[in-house]
């Protein structure tokens, strides 16, 4: 018998079915209990070099648990991703997080930002410069407020409204196994160098009649946006609003020229118009100071060498009833725009008024008169229903630099199209950053998915784990020990049987001795 029981626990032991009692609970703890999952659009915080500098954030990947902001205690973790909404967080807050070097940051962006009060909008536009400015590897994002993401928001907050900011560390373990938790994981990886990039600037010309002292005029805008977020820069101000008049104005201006190098409808000499949609406007002005290097540079002597006049057009929407003229001055850094920045916050009909104000100034620049009554009415004024048209075309995608930076990008070749309709001629000119000592490096994955999964939180699978460890330890040790027990049991029963016999031999004795 006792040789029979090792050739059992021997084909016990050496069977695959040893290895999947000893092996299947350890799987089954490493997996996450995931009770569901939803899928989110989220845009990662820029990421871009300008001179050397580093500016936004280097992180990308997240696969982290959820926190609350404000809700929970801002702690240093590996594994944290905190949750906050962007009309809560303040500087001071997002240095907080950034102090304490957390794993990752998801910022809900309102589904509506017109309604927002003024205090709140220098609360957020402060942040975003903070953001813009202040380098960090730490992975933020921002996603979109809908139905699903409040949802999370509320999930992510019961848990840490359920705890409160005086819970015990034992009330949190037991709440930590007894509850589920929020894991995000995105979909990008480490983000690369973007090193085919190029910002394109686009020249109409409406050529006059060439004289002596006929010098050009020069009307410029550069028609890219920026916001932290580079797929959320739809930029309605700056700078769609300089864009459209510097399109209407083109649109005015046409019916003036009726040929190249003619005189005008009127006999008199114009001067050429030189209408340009300039990129990177935000990153220093890279395109247009690209522009005007080739243009001094050319060997045909550009026109812009004696340039009469030169007109940039630049948020005009940013104050109503007001235009602000200012002087030349130095080159100066990009000023960072909003994400609050949009369509709805734009007043069509005054910007209609303030591009009839620099229409009429405009041609008593060229006509060299003054006083003589509007120049641009009836079927020459300004049309709300054009600059209308023509703000919907500019604000309908973001135009983010990088996003733009592409060859043949659909919108600036729409936007060069669109010039071409109220020009003569049209150019392109591209600026491609130096791959050796660049002064403008773009970095991609600036959208993703993030997929939010309802999981046990980590301390629960280290209590699984745990478990499971001490049922293998038994499991082991009695298979280890199970000639111990089989002796004994076989000892035992040994005896039982012996026992047995001398009792049956005791009483047929007796029974042959009565007889």
């Amino acid at each position: 018998m006792f040789e029979q029981g090792n050739e059992i626990f021997d084909v016990i032991w050496s069977s695959v079915f040893a290895y999947l009692i000893i092996g299947l609970p350890i799987f089954v703890s490493m997996s996450p209990g995931c009770l569901a999952a939803k899928e989110f659009s989220t845009f990662r915080l820029q990421q871009f070099e300008l001179h050397g500098t580093s500016y936004g954030t280097s992180g990308s990947v997240l696969n982290l648990e959820t926190r609350i902001l404000p809700g929970s205690p801002i702690v240093t973790s590996p594994r944290r991703c905190y949750v906050v909404k962007l009309m809560d967080l303040t500087v001071g807050m997002y240095r907080d997080l950034l102090k304490h070097s957390v794993a990752g940051i998801l910022i809900i962006v309102p589904a509506d930002l017109s309604d927002i009060s003024e205090t709140t909008k220098e609360q957020i536009q402060d942040l975003e410069s903070v953001m813009l400015e202040e380098a960090t590897s730490v992975p933020v994002y921002f996603v979109k407020e809908d139905d699903d993401v409040l949802q999370l928001y509320s999930t992510v907050k019961s848990n840490a409204d359920i705890l409160g900011p005086t819970s015990t560390g034992f009330e949190t373990l037991i709440h930590h196994i007894q509850g589920n938790g929020v894991q995000l994981v995105s979909s990008l990886g480490t983000s690369k160098a973007v090193t085919d990039a190029q910002i394109t600037t686009i020249q109409g010309t409406l050529v006059g009649s060439k004289t002596t002292n006929n010098y050009p005029i020069l009307i410029c805008s550069h028609y890219d946006s920026m916001s932290p977020a580079a797929e959320l820069s739809f930029g309605g101000d700056a700078n769609g609003s300089g864009s459209v008049a510097l399109l209407e104005l083109a649109r005015l201006f046409s019916h003036l020229y009726s040929g190249r190098g003619s005189s005008g409808k009127s006999g008199r000499q114009y001067s050429s118009l030189l209408f340009l949609l300039s990129g990177g406007g935000h990153f220093n002005y890279q395109g247009t100071q690209k522009y005007l290097e080739d243009q001094i540079e050319s060997l045909d002597h550009s026109d812009l060498q004696d340039t009469r006049l030169a007109l940039c057009l630049d948020s005009l929407s940013g104050n109503k009833n007001e235009l602000f003229i200012h002087v030349s001055r130095s080159i100066r850094e990009g000023t960072i725009t909003s994400l609050l920045d949009t369509k709805e916050n734009i007043d069509v009909d005054d910007l209609v008024i303030k591009t009839h104000v620099i229409a009429e100034a405009l041609a008593a620049s060229i006509y060299n008169v003054s006083g003589n009554g509007p120049a641009f009415s009836g079927s020459l004024a300004v049309s709300k229903t054009s600059v209308s048209s023509m703000l919907d075309f500019i604000v309908s995608e973001p135009r983010s630099a990088q996003l733009l930076a592409s060859k043949n990008n659909k919108f600036v070749q729409s936007l060069r199209s669109a010039l071409a309709r109220f020009t003569h001629e049209t150019s392109l000119f591209y600026m491609k950053p130096d791959k050796r000592d660049a002064n403008l490096v773009f970095y991609d994955s600036t959208a993703g998915t993030i997929t939010a999964y309802d999981v046990k939180p980590a301390v629960f699978d280290l209590i699984l784990s745990i478990a499971v460890a001490a049922y293998i330890a038994v499991i082991y040790t009695a298979l280890k020990n199970f000639h111990i027990l089989f002796d004994k049991v076989s000892i035992n029963r040994q005896e039982v049987n012996s026992n047995g016999l001398n009792g049956n031999n005791v009483t047929h004795g007796k029974g042959t001795k009565v007889q």
